[in-house]
Formats: C-alpha cells, sequence, structure tokens
C-alpha cells in the first residue's frame, strides 16, 4: 500500500530517522502506547509505520486507529475530559476496514 508522507502538515506528527547503515529485520506486531492530553471530549488517532525509500517514496507498512471515547471499551464510550491526561494502549496491525465517509477522510 502507498502512502503520502504528511511531515509538512501542522496536524501531523512525524519522526524520521536518518538512513539505515546497514540491513534491519524488525520481527513482531508493531504497538503504540500514546499518552495524550486533549482540549475536547473526543478525538480520533491514526497511527501509521512507515519506511521512507531512498527515492523519497513512502511505502505504509503498518495502520492503526482509535476513536478515544472507545479506548477502553468499543461499546461503552468515555468522554474525554478536555485537559486531563489520558494513556490509552493500541497496536498498530490492526486492519482498517475501508468506509465510505461523509467528511474527509485521513
Amino acid at each position: 500500500m502507498g502512502s503520502v508522507l504528511s511531515r509538512d502538515r501542522a496536524d501531523v506528527l512525524c519522526f524520521r530517522s536518518a538512513p539505515l547503515e546497514r540491513a534491519l529485520t524488525v520481527i513482531g506486531e508493531p504497538r503504540l502506547d500514546l499518552h495524550i492530553i486533549c482540549d475536547r471530549q473526543d478525538s480520533d488517532l491514526v497511527a501509521r509505520l512507515c519506511v521512507e525509500e531512498p527515492t523519497g517514496a513512502v511505502i505504509c507498512l503498518s495502520l492503526g486507529s482509535i476513536r478515544c471515547r472507545f479506548r477502553n471499551s468499543a461499546s461503552t464510550p468515555e468522554p474525554l475530559s478536555p485537559g486531563d491526561p489520558t494513556s490509552s494502549v493500541f497496536d498498530l496491525g490492526r486492519r482498517p476496514t475501508p468506509s465510505l465517509l461523509e467528511a474527509v477522510s485521513w
């Protein structure tokens, strides 16, 4: 799956390493442990694990997302308390399901 690198967007936090000096093998399921403070009661968070080729092409290896109000349970929504810290752990290896959205999708 191809991807556009979004490091130039103001609403995206993007980390970029130096080019690898030797081959690197990574085994296992990607996992993100995220601690946030939000200014609203809900938010959608999307995390991508990508690799940038020497040509500049970016390939998305894994994608995960979460709607914050469902961070503790998929059936019982819990709004965020604006300004209060919260943490959530979600695996990046989840499979996204394509959907037609009314709003602009990520």
